[in-house]
């Protein structure tokens, strides 16, 4: 038996679908695995308030911030990527990202001035760890993940 859940969480629509011959316990398989992609969500959206990303770019040049250890490997991995990379995958685009509004600013351009401006906040160099507590902070205000 297949059972399926579509449903809209990480920024885009997500499919499951569980081959089980017990349709009760492919249930309760879905159920686990929306409920830890709705955790991660929670943690690491860019769009959620409370989020660890969103709490991080809050506190960009402030300080560090306690994040979840989940959180906090994710975006060691990716400054590893950047580092691989030499800045070809940068972790830090968000402002671009923002500048640009993908997503919301269809065909919108900006100016040199802004794009330039808004490039001195990308720069996965700036992002600064403290393992032993799980903690990470931005040099610079306006720097975003």
């Amino acid at each position: 038996m297949i059972v399926e859940r579509t449903f809209f969480m990480l920024g885009t629509v997500n499919t499951i679908s569980i081959y089980n011959e017990d349709e009760n316990k492919a249930i309760e398989v879905i159920e686990s695995v929306c409920a830890r992609i709705e955790e991660i969500d929670d943690r690491m959206s860019a769009f959620k308030d409370e989020s660890d990303i969103c709490r991080i770019k809050n506190a960009a040049g402030n300080g560090l911030v306690q994040v979840n250890q989940d959180t906090f490997e994710i975006i060691k991995k990716a400054v590893e990527l950047s580092e691989i990379t030499e800045g070809a995958f940068d972790i830090t685009m968000r402002p671009l990202v923002e500048l640009w509004g993908i997503k919301n600013k269809n065909g919108y351009i900006p100016d040199e001035d802004d794009i330039k401006k808004t490039r001195e906040l990308v720069n996965y160099r700036d992002i600064m760890f403290d393992a032993e507590n799980f903690k990470k902070k931005k040099k610079k205000s306006g720097q975003a993940i």
